[in-house]
């Protein structure tokens, strides 16, 4: 299967906004995958309609895509690899949004322990995991793990010119979760916006 041309077909439907044709297609070429004995397709197709059932809100399919992936991942001898870790943090995110809060913890904690061994200290796809984390926190009502993480993620995303996100101007981060309850953010992904602007403004 060349998958890069069926991520194209995929993107394609979006663009055109049809999303109710999103599922269909993704299970057929799931199956197509599967008759060939492309695993490594069949793992980036889990990935993205698990996505796909995230984002529409559909946590049932989501979860049981989400045990079906864990199990080919395994299956395919990938277990403590970043392409597992990665799989995980899809995983986590997942059981985040269909609020089964402590699987998605220790979900990410592992993907944790997997960078942790084989990423730099400074490699991007940790601000992802932090951030994601920082959500989670958010939704369990601990505000000061959650700023932590966020504090975490923009300190790594500021090393990216990519990324956007001048937080140069930003002092004393340590504080967030004083800032939090001083100025009554509602959320701490506000808080984020927030110092982001703060850095921004200071260009």
């Amino acid at each position: 299967m060349n998958i890069e041309r069926v991520l194209e077909e995929l993107d394609g439907l979006f663009v055109q906004h049809k999303v109710e044709e999103v599922e269909p297609f993704l299970l057929g070429k799931i199956d197509e995958a599967s008759k060939e004995g492309d695993t490594a397709s069949m793992i980036t197709l889990f990935n993205e309609i698990i996505g796909h059932y995230r984002e529409t809100g559909e946590f049932e399919k989501s979860i049981a895509g989400c045990k079906e992936l864990l199990m080919l991942v395994e299956q395919a001898g990938l277990k403590g690899t970043v392409a597992y870790a990665t799989t995980l943090l899809n995983i986590a995110n997942a059981c985040r949004a269909a609020g089964l809060l402590k699987e998605s913890m220790i979900y990410y904690q592992e993907v944790k322990k997997i960078y942790e061994k084989e990423l730099a200290p400074d490699d991007f796809r940790y601000a992802s995991l932090y951030n994601n984390m920082s959500l989670l926190f958010q939704e369990m009502g601990d505000y000061e793990s959650a700023c932590d993480c966020l504090e975490r993620a923009l300190s790594i995303a500021s090393m990216y010119a990519e990324a956007r996100i001048e937080v140069a101007s930003i002092v004393e981060v340590a504080a967030m979760n004083n800032r939090h309850k001083r100025y009554g953010f509602n959320s701490a992904q506000q808080l984020a916006d927030a110092l982001m602007n703060q850095g921004s403004a200071g260009n």
